[in-house]
């Protein structure tokens, strides 16, 4: 396994999304697991426009999303669960969501992506 970490700074022109480009463009990935802190619609209208429809219908996703502080926004969880072949489990949220001000038990702040493809398995 290779593995590559990255940190994203203002000057530095890698970011989250060009990231998982690049890592998308090595392989043709058939399962992605992704970790991520929390979901927005504007993320996720980025990462459609970055990906596009093609990613949907050819690769199975799971995803763990954290809910931590309310920053979550469920509009995105909603729409993550109605695209094809998507898997979405919220971290520790059965805790989170009773918990005012959504305070967690411990930070949850990924921002992870596994991708596998046939010759993996």
């Amino acid at each position: 396994m290779n593995t590559e970490l990255f940190v994203q700074q203002g000057l530095n022109p890698t970011t989250t999304l060009s990231e998982l480009r690049r890592i998308r463009d090595l392989v043709e990935a058939t399962e992605s697991l992704s970790l991520f802190a929390y979901a927005t619609q504007s993320g996720l209208a980025a990462f459609d426009l970055e990906f596009g429809n093609d990613f949907w219908s050819s690769t199975a996703t799971r995803w763990l999303i954290g809910i931590d502080y309310g920053r979550t926004q469920p509009q995105a969880i909603r729409a993550l669960c109605e695209k094809p072949n998507s898997t979405v489990r919220v971290y520790d949220g059965s805790w989170v969501v009773d918990q005012a001000g959504f305070l967690p038990r411990r930070d949850f702040h990924p921002c992870l992506l596994y991708t596998s493809d046939a010759a993996d398995e």
